[in-house]
This record gives C-alpha cells, sequence and structure tokens, in this order.
C-alpha cells in the first residue's frame, strides 16, 4: 500500500458487525464514489453510522467491486454531541 497516497474523507453509510470485527462502506458524498472499510482498516475511532472517515484509499480486493478505505480515523464527534442534544432534550 503507497503510503504517500492522498488521504480522502466520506461519510460511514453502511455498518455490519460480524465475528471478525465487522465491515462497512464509506460514502464520498460529493463524488458519490464508495468504499470497502473492515474493522482491521481502522486506526482509530468507533464506526457509528454518520460518522466521518478520514483514510486512504486502497484497490479493491480481487474479485470485489468497490475500492478499500485504509488506515481509517473515524471522528465520531458529531454522532455523540447529537445524541447527548437528543437525550438532553428528552429529560
Amino acid at each position: 500500500m503507497d503510503s504517500s497516497s492522498p488521504r480522502r474523507v466520506g461519510v460511514l453509510v453502511f455498518w455490519h458487525l460480524s465475528s471478525h470485527g465487522g465491515f462497512g462502506h464509506v460514502l464520498i458524498p460529493s463524488t458519490q464514489e464508495r468504499f470497502f472499510i473492515h474493522r482491521s482498516f481502522i486506526k482509530s475511532g468507533q464506526p457509528l453510522v454518520g460518522s466521518s472517515v478520514s483514510f486512504v484509499p486502497a484497490p479493491p480486493i480481487e474479485g470485489k467491486i468497490y475500492p478499500q478505505a485504509t488506515q481509517a480515523i473515524i471522528d465520531n464527534t458529531r454522532i455523540v454531541q447529537a445524541t447527548k442534544t437528543a437525550k438532553a432534550g428528552l429529560r
């Protein structure tokens, strides 16, 4: 994998928890490009749908459709803040 590849930013739009840690899809809204992400590709953060994901793109695994989102850093800040705000409003 080429570590000099430019990082991209997308949104985690799907996550499936599995016995191997889970996998999902990252979407770049401006281009509609979709990337495959596996739990082992995540360097930091928790995979919550709607979170921002910074990653290095890599070619798809042989026989697969989507390129990979590797060296991923997930930012859950907005998701966590929205959850706290919603919970506060319920009180």
